[in-house]
Order: C-alpha cells, then sequence, then structure tokens
C-alpha cells in the first residue's frame, strides 16, 4: 500500500445527513447541542480514526488528521475556526475544541471549497446557530455548484453537502480581493492573489501573532495538487504564490494545507521549486514534447529533495517524516496530472 494514507478516508454524505439532523429541533442550548453531536455514532469508516488537537501558541490550537489543518483561535467573543474538514468530522471537531473550551464557534472561514476543507460546515453549523461562514467568491460559487462531485475529486458519494436544506450553511460572507476582520482583539486580513489550486484559495494573515493560515497554496512540500475543474491553474500558480508573499509583511509561520507548521522560508523554497517545475513544463512544450516526454525529462536542482512518483506520503504530525522522508521532501506524484492541465492551458493560448 502507497504510504499516502494520511490524506484521510472520504466519508458518505448519509452519515452527515443524520448528524446535521440531530440538530434540527429548537429550543436546545449550546452545551446541549454540542453534547448531542459528540453522541452521534461513528460509521465502519471512521473505525481507528480519530482527530488529535495540538496547542501552537495561547489560545491557538490545530486539530489534525480532520484531512485538512483546522485551526482554533480561542478569542473573547468566541472561537474562529479555519476549515471545518471532511463530512463527518464535526462531532471530532467538537470533542477535541470542548477539551480546551467551552465558547461557542462564532466564525467559520475556509480557505477554498473541497470536502476536505469546508465539508464539515453544516454540522458544525447545526451546532451553533450563530456562525458566521466566511470565504471568497469563486469558493462559493464553487461550494454551490449544481454538480459538486468533482470537488477535492471526491465523486458524488462524498459531495461538498451544500444541497437542498444544507444550502443555509453556505458562506454567506464573500470579498473579491480583500476583507479585514476582527473577533474581539485578534485581528484577521483575508487576501486573494489569484488562481492555483483552485479559483478562490485565500490566505488568512493573523498580523499579531505573525502567522498566516495559506490552504492548499501550500498543501505539502512538491509539485501542488490542483483541479483545473474548480478554476485551478499551473501555469499561474508559481505567479499567484510571488503575489501572495509579496502581499504578506511580518509573517514567520506558516499553517499548511495538509502538512506540519512550516516557516516562512519554507513557503519561499516552495514558490522556487513551484515556478522551477512550471518553467521546465513551458520549455517542453515550447520544444514540442509530449505530456509523457516532458514529465520524464524533468531535472531538479540539487536544494530540492525530490521523491520518487509513486511516494505519496504527507502528514500533519512532525514526528512522521524521520521515519518516512529521510531521502526526500518534495513529492512529484502529482507530475502527470498537472503536466497535462498545464498543456490543456498552454494549447488554449
Amino acid at each position: 500500500m502507497k504510504r499516502g494514507i494520511v490524506l484521510g478516508v472520504l466519508m458518505a454524505v448519509g452519515a452527515l445527513s443524520m448528524t446535521v439532523a440531530g440538530f434540527q429541533g429548537q429550543g436546545r442550548g449550546r452545551g446541549q447541542q454540542m453534547e448531542g453531536l459528540l453522541q452521534q455514532p461513528q460509521g465502519p469508516w471512521r473505525e481507528g480514526r480519530f482527530a488529535r488537537i495540538e496547542k501552537l501558541r495561547d489560545n491557538v490550537y490545530r486539530i489534525l488528521n480532520t484531512g485538512s489543518n483546522c485551526t482554533v483561535f480561542i478569542t473573547e467573543p468566541g472561537v474562529v475556526m479555519i476549515e471545518s474538514g471532511y463530512p463527518g468530522w464535526g462531532r471530532e471537531i467538537l470533542e477535541k475544541l470542548k477539551s480546551v473550551t467551552d465558547k461557542p464557534i462564532t466564525m467559520v472561514i475556509n480557505t477554498h471549497a473541497h470536502v476536505d476543507h469546508a465539508a464539515s460546515n453544516p454540522e458544525l453549523g447545526a451546532a451553533f446557530s450563530n456562525i458566521e461562514f466566511v470565504t471568497h467568491e469563486n469558493a462559493k460559487a464553487n461550494m454551490a455548484k449544481d454538480d459538486c462531485s468533482t470537488l477535492s475529486g471526491a465523486g458524488a458519494g462524498a459531495c461538498t453537502p451544500f444541497k437542498g436544506e444544507n444550502a443555509k450553511y453556505l458562506p454567506k460572507r464573500t470579498f473579491k480581493d480583500k476583507l479585514s476582520l476582527k473577533s474581539g482583539s485578534l485581528q484577521m486580513e483575508l487576501s486573494y492573489y489569484g488562481r492555483a489550486h483552485t479559483s478562490g484559495d485565500i490566505v488568512i494573515v493573523f498580523p499579531s501573532m505573525r502567522l498566516a493560515h495559506v490552504g492548499d497554496l501550500f498543501a505539502w512540500r512538491g509539485v501542488p495538487r490542483l483541479f483545473a475543474e474548480d478554476g485551478g491553474s499551473t501555469i499561474q500558480f508559481p505567479d499567484t504564490l510571488t503575489k501572495a508573499q509579496a502581499g504578506i509583511k511580518n509573517v514567520d509561520t506558516i499553517i499548511t494545507g495538509h502538512n506540519t507548521v512550516m516557516k516562512w522560508q519554507d513557503w519561499v523554497d516552495q514558490r522556487d521549486f513551484v515556478a522551477e517545475y512550471v518553467r521546465q513544463v513551458q520549455a517542453a512544450f515550447k520544444a514540442g514534447k509530449s505530456v509523457d516526454d516532458a514529465v520524464a525529462g524533468m531535472t531538479w536542482p540539487d536544494r530540492f529533495k525530490v521523491c520518487p512518483q509513486n511516494d505519496t506520503f504527507v502528514s500533519q504530525y512532525d514526528a512522521d517524516y524521520p521515519k518516512f522522508h529521510n531521502d526526500c521532501t518534495y513529492r512529484t506524484d502529482q507530475l502527470k496530472t498537472d503536466t497535462q492541465y498545464a498543456y490543456n492551458e498552454l494549447n488554449k493560448k
């Protein structure tokens, strides 16, 4: 079995509907709502899979093993959460949250539309009726698509659940370029820099903490996974990273989409890697090479320890890396897919 087992198992929408239905009754208090969610049974796909909560700083926590990095900020009015994870993870998220605070979730910000980042919004919204959901306008459009089966390659069985009654949990607050938000004394700066993983990826900067949550603009080191069907772009990816890093000031800590917490320089190095990859793709296209020949002809500077294409390992846990990644750092398993997307883009020019 490949080592890429850490990204999580896709959940079934039926189980999500059952979980959300448990909160539709009126007149229940916040504590009762949370207890109700915690008492929901786990499906067989969840056996042996549990979330962990990790303290990053005072009143800042990361909830791991929910598909994506879910970051929690405990503020005076309540909890601000970045990402919500796969459907079916709401119970687990609230269980971990309850271990550090009894404050309600007041805001959920989704960095983009994919199921591993946004699909538990309805579960959280059912538990706390006053949550404000926030995302980019393009991400909301992706979430609201009639056919959302393409989102994160989920397939129809794990489609982002914003249909029917759950449409009310679509983010109502969106923006185009920049948005400043505040929860108590916590200042948040949301920015959009262009197409990359999708057409709606955003960065959230917390200036007082010198911290940024960048979602899948930096999911892991290596060739990024992108989704052209959701507006993603191989060719524009490095330019988007360049614009983001030029526009962000005084940040030294990066929370990635799926990997460990990184330093600012790690993100800069990732930008350089993606730029080198796209440069070689464009050169191969110009030379008339096929996609397969372009992939086979890739060479990498020594500064990048490149993994073989069959290595899909990625983890949110620092402890995993000495065990699995002694010999390489940068994933290349998305080379062929992203290169085909790039050729499709270049053929349209």
